[in-house]
């Protein structure tokens, strides 16, 4: 059984432990999680795009819809409650093959191998 373990998060529009979105209650920010097999070096990128339900109602005001595949929805920013969701996550994600973890993570966040299909 492979167990999936958390190398790291980071985000290109903040340093996620140093800094703050200006407005904690109302922000959306990308974030990437590195996401490997326990017992392995590296590992793979799942994409979140961690935001507030304000941010959320923002963007559908006026519109119809808004899909959410690969949202974390956080009641405000806190770095701790961002990083324990993503952990948790992962530390309860397993499967027979690195395949099938990566696929049952792939329901909740983007991974950067969806649909990829080697050349033949």
């Amino acid at each position: 059984m492979i167990r999936a373990r958390l190398h790291s998060i980071e985000s290109p529009d903040l340093d996620l432990e140093r800094e703050e979105p200006s407005n904690r209650e109302d922000f959306g920010i990308p974030v990437t999680a590195l996401v490997g097999a326990d017992d392995l070096p590296g590992g793979d990128l799942f994409e979140f795009f961690v935001c507030t339900p304000s941010w959320i109602a923002a963007k559908v005001l006026g519109k119809s819809h808004l899909f959410a595949h690969g949202y974390l929805v956080v009641a405000k920013y806190e770095y701790v409650t961002i990083r324990t969701a993503i952990q948790n996550l992962v530390s309860h994600t397993t499967g027979d093959t690195w395949q099938d973890v990566a696929g049952k993570l792939g329901r909740y966040a983007v991974w950067e191998f969806h649909d990829y299909r080697p050349l033949r």
